[in-house]
């Protein structure tokens, strides 16, 4: 018997039968084997699409259940995109309006605040009096009905002294008013937290990217922060990744660390939203007086607070990079602001025995210069949100968001004006609306637009 042909037909026929299994599990071997990018790449460059836009088929690059993944992913995404602020928490309280007036001891000015309550700003005098509202529904702005209640009311609000209002829809987008509440133009780019604008009219505004980075995790979506420069017209002029700043700077390795090793944890307690790895609230450009004290403190720089982090950062935008971290001294902190005297005021929302306080620090050695702590200190606590303002006779305004009130303190801690929001929110109004922010505008402003 002649063995050796058939031996040889088997051979070649074991030879086609591996070749179409291998053709048929993996249709694109011949891409996938000639490429030179890597997989974070390939994941990296799906995830920077749109959620829609996703494949709604993944290629079938391994037989792991990468479809699966990519539909964790998209609803990962859409939870990422949906992280807001409820209007409101604390059960209303009795009280209303300016409840502590100390005439001889406060900055008497004008005030502006924003709360949970509509999306509207406030305009009012010292004794509580409304002289001004601005006004624009979500539906009107974006064209279509708010995702849920809280994107009703705005986060935000930057005044201009001619009138004119900058106000964000938290998460969502960032508007443009008149003085007399007519839309001037919409940035629908995920705007969040706050605005601020410089002395050339530049306006700096943070949003979001979901995305995936294979350092910090190789199939979870994280949400990176962006710092958006817009010029008056509301046009794009530059965009910073945040964590690309860090990623060129010595900060890189552990930070990125620290974020994989929280993201993990999150991960393992199930967390709500455990990819808002940063959760950057509050966003500050420099002015350049303080630039004779170091170089970090240049014109033009850009002050973050991250409250998943616990950290404070300096971004060198010019250098994209971040050139200055400080954490440890505060838990969830908000609101840093860079003092004339070099020093840093910031609320600190949970870092005095779990409660909430104000600290005056000193950037580089962390010495505390001054702190204001609710007596007892049960009396002064909001969980999220806050902020604060040196006044120009050395009293702190201080917004304590939960509990929907304002007030303004001395040096010794003496309350002298406290105003009590009269808003109220909740299915029944039970609640007290989040006041996100109260401020006092400069006296010199003469608002000639202003009807008094």
């Amino acid at each position: 018997m002649n063995w050796k042909p058939s031996i040889f037909l088997g051979c070649v026929l074991l030879l086609f039968a591996g070749l179409a299994l291998l053709l048929f599990r993996y249709p694109r071997v011949t891409d996938h084997l000639s490429s030179h990018r890597t997989e974070e790449t390939r994941y990296s460059r799906s995830m920077e699409q749109a959620p829609d836009a996703l494949p709604k088929r993944a290629s079938p690059l391994d037989g792991n259940g990468r479809e699966k993944v990519f539909q964790e992913q998209r609803e990962k995404i859409r939870q990422l995109e949906a992280i807001g602020y409820v209007s409101g928490v604390n059960e209303s309280h009795s009280v209303a309006g300016v409840v502590v007036y100390d005439r001889s001891r406060t900055w008497d000015s004008l005030n502006i605040y924003i709360s949970g309550h509509a999306p509207q700003a406030v305009l009012m005098d010292m004794d509580g009096t409304v002289l001004h509202t601005w006004s624009y529904a979500y539906e009107d702005a974006l064209g279509k009905a708010p995702p849920n209640r809280d994107a009703r009311s705005w986060r935000y609000a930057h005044m201009y002294p001619n009138g004119d209002l900058l106000a964000i829809y938290e998460g969502r987008a960032l508007i443009k008013v008149t003085k007399d509440s007519d839309l001037q133009w919409v940035y629908a780019d995920r705007c969040h937290h706050q605005v601020d604008v410089t002395d050339n009219g530049l306006i700096y505004v943070l949003s979001r990217e979901p995305k995936i980075i294979g350092e910090i995790h190789k199939t979870e979506p994280i949400s990176d922060d962006l710092i958006s420069v817009l010029d008056e017209s509301g046009t794009v002029v530059n965009r910073l990744s945040i964590l690309e700043c860090f990623r060129n700077s010595k900060y890189y390795s552990s930070i990125y660390r620290t974020i994989a090793q929280k993201l993990k944890a999150d991960l393992l307690t199930e967390k709500h939203a455990p990819g808002d790895v940063l959760h950057t609230n509050a966003l500050r450009v420099l002015d350049g007086g303080n630039s004779e004290q170091s170089q970090i403190f240049r014109k033009g720089n850009v002050l973050l607070s991250m409250r998943e982090l616990n950290m404070l950062a300096i971004v060198n935008m010019e250098k994209s990079t971040v050139e200055w971290v400080a954490w440890g001294m505060w838990v969830t902190q908000h609101d840093p602001v860079l003092l004339a005297n070099g020093r840093m005021l910031v609320f600190d929302n949970r870092g005095y025995r779990g409660k909430s306080r104000v600290i005056e620090f000193d950037p580089f050695t962390q010495q505390v210069f001054w702190e204001y702590k609710g007596d007892p200190p049960k009396s002064f606590f909001s969980r999220v949100c806050g902020a604060n303002q040196r006044l120009a006779n050395g009293n702190t305004l201080i917004t304590d968001t939960d509990n929907g009130r304002a007030l303004e303190v001395t040096r010794g801690g003496t309350v002298v004006w406290e105003y009590m929001s009269p808003h109220r929110t909740g299915d029944h109004d039970e609640l007290v609306a989040r006041l996100f922010n109260l401020s006092r505008i400069p006296k010199e402003w003469k608002l000639p637009w202003l009807e008094r």
